[in-house]
């Protein structure tokens, strides 16, 4: 560019100084413009570098020393039959992409699972939004287990609109790793929990398929997914679980919690009195500990995922947090499954787990045996259950003798029910180890549902205030329906629960 600069500066002095009588000023006023016209082009071209470099700059996030990750990528992806070890091309999209850090030895930009959590649920929002607009399964968790990591994405979206899931049966997803190549993901379609599972071999930062068909109709869509910031925090949350949580666990609990704050702690502390050692609580609201026990049994995890953040999308139901309920409690026994606990608890924060011991039976309990714990250990054909079922009794206020506006400082303190033992609304307690797919009453897939004997069963809290639920009309019971006084458990675990708080 100089070069063609330069010559048509030189032919136009040439000119000049032929001109005879002024040769001698134009000369000096040519070299003074041809000098002024290189140092113009000289910024014009520094300039554009300089904008240049800004632009690739802004991709990365200022609050952190090291490029963040993305989650999403879309692009024309190579056709499903390329060999294996071809690459990816580059990703094209409208929107700017936080560059990706792509060797796994790399150091986190994070100190902490809970940092990258929140990190990831920030950017994890947007996306959403994008795969609800664009009608693509959404990007859920990732979890390694034995060397081998396991991608969970969402479907429930789908199931509100006419469509037929059995499609995904014929989905095929591909696993790229960080040196590029693809290979053929194992996955399985989940049709009851409509989710889907893709396995792939750790090294994987993304994954995608030319396969899908929208609910639209539109076919041959190509989707990549980067599961790199997935991959980070579940390697800080391994670190953290191997330092914080005692090898000799072998009961947990997983509560998804959204207001009623002051519910916690009761609940965790009755459940740890009865034999349950540590509690994973999902916070699924914004992140604060305010009202939240502190305790080395409890371990904190960012959800704030709701589905009425998301109701711009008029085209899908409003589900609220039952939305991710299920996908909490899939993250829950996948992360039990690699710690080796034997069972793992997944009911509410108004539902009490009662063993109701026999006269008998209480004499002998010993301190040293919590009686939850004891009772599980007698459950027979352990090898082959996926879950152990439990029946539910509503307990509330009496409105024929306590005032509407009746409270208490603990649930359990509601003592009056049905008078008629009508068990209903059963919730499981699972065996992580045979489990794989499950639902919020239920279990899908791994191992079968064995009933628990009738010692067993919760204590359902339920709009307590209103009264005592009726599950037959789901409303509270009217004055009609005879109610009794039952306080065995508010008898038994009460001051041990006060002492503990």
């Amino acid at each position: 560019m100089f070069l063609l600069k330069n010559l048509s500066i030189d032919l136009h002095v040439r000119k000049t100084l032929r001109t005879g009588k002024y040769a001698k000023s134009a000369k000096k006023k040519c070299i003074f413009f041809s000098l002024l016209t290189i140092i113009w082009a000289f910024c014009l071209d520094l300039f554009r570098d300089v904008k240049m470099i800004s632009n690739f700059v802004s991709t990365y996030d200022e609050s952190f020393t090291l490029p963040l990750h993305p989650l999403y990528n879309k692009s024309k992806v190579l056709s499903i039959y390329a060999p294996k070890d071809e690459r990816i091309p580059e990703i094209s999209v409208k929107t700017k992409l936080i560059p990706s850090v792509r060797n796994s030895s790399d150091i986190f930009p994070f100190q902490t699972h809970t940092d990258c959590r929140l990190h990831v649920e920030k950017q994890h929002f947007v996306l959403i939004d994008k795969w609800l607009e664009e009608e693509l399964p959404i990007l859920d968790y990732v979890i390694e287990i034995d060397g081998q990591l396991t991608v969970f994405f969402i479907l429930k979206h789908f199931s509100y609109r006419p469509y037929d899931l059995s499609k995904f049966r014929n989905v095929m997803w591909y696993c790229a790793s960080t040196n590029g190549t693809n290979t053929l993901a194992a996955s399985v379609y989940q049709s009851k929990s409509a989710s889907i599972k893709v396995n792939c071999q750790v090294g994987t930062n993304r994954i995608w398929t030319k396969t899908l068909v929208s609910i639209s109709g539109k076919n041959d869509v190509s989707e990549s997914f980067d599961i790199e910031s997935f991959v980070q925090c579940d390697k800080l949350e391994q670190i953290e679980s191997k330092n914080e949580i005692p090898k000799d666990t072998k009961i947990g609990a997983c509560l998804e919690i959204r207001g009623n704050r002051h519910l916690v702690a009761p609940w965790i502390e009755y459940h740890r009195i009865i034999g349950i050692q540590h509690f994973w609580i999902f916070v699924n609201e914004a992140w604060s500990f305010e009202g939240f026990p502190k305790k080395p049994y409890i371990t904190y995890i960012p959800f704030n995922y709701y589905h009425e953040d998301h109701r711009n999308h008029s085209h899908w139901r409003n589900d609220g947090s039952f939305f991710w309920q299920v996908p909490m409690q899939m993250q829950c026994i996948y992360r039990m499954k690699r710690l080796d606990l034997d069972w793992v608890v997944t009911t509410d924060v108004d539902e009490y787990i009662y063993v109701n011991l026999t006269q008998k039976e209480q004499s002998n309990q010993t301190k040293a045996v919590p009686v939850l714990q004891k009772f599980l250990a007698t459950v027979d054909d352990y090898e082959n259950i996926g879950a152990l079922q439990m029946s539910s009794i509503f307990f509330g206020r009496n409105i024929l003798v306590e005032p509407e506006n009746t409270t208490y400082p603990l649930l359990i303190d509601f003592v009056w029910r049905k008078k008629k033992n009508y068990l209903t609304r059963q919730k499981l307690i699972y065996n992580p180890r045979n489990a794989k797919s499950v639902g919020v009453h239920f279990l899908w897939n791994g191992g079968y549902i064995k009933k628990a004997t009738s010692e067993l069963y919760m204590h359902h809290y339920k709009n307590s205030h209103s009264g005592v639920f009726d599950p037959k009309t789901l409303k509270p019971c009217t004055s009609e329906i005879p109610i009794l006084k039952d306080s065995n458990l508010v008898d038994k675990y009460r001051d041990k629960i006060i002492k503990a708080l």
